[in-house]
């Protein structure tokens, strides 16, 4: 991936991860929860990088 392309990603996932976590933070999630969340990630936003 291209440094600022990396750069991008990382600094969207890094915000997306303050906004998620302020607005979960008093909540118990479930595995099935998290595992969404990283798969829309990885889907949307880091596999389509490698194909």
């Amino acid at each position: 991936m291209q440094p600022e392309k990396a750069f991008q990603r990382s600094w969207m996932l890094y915000h997306y991860y303050l906004g998620w976590y302020e607005r979960h933070k008093q909540e118990t999630l479930s595995d099935e929860a998290i595992q969404q969340h990283i798969h829309m990630i990885w889907t949307e936003w880091i596999s389509n990088e490698f194909n």
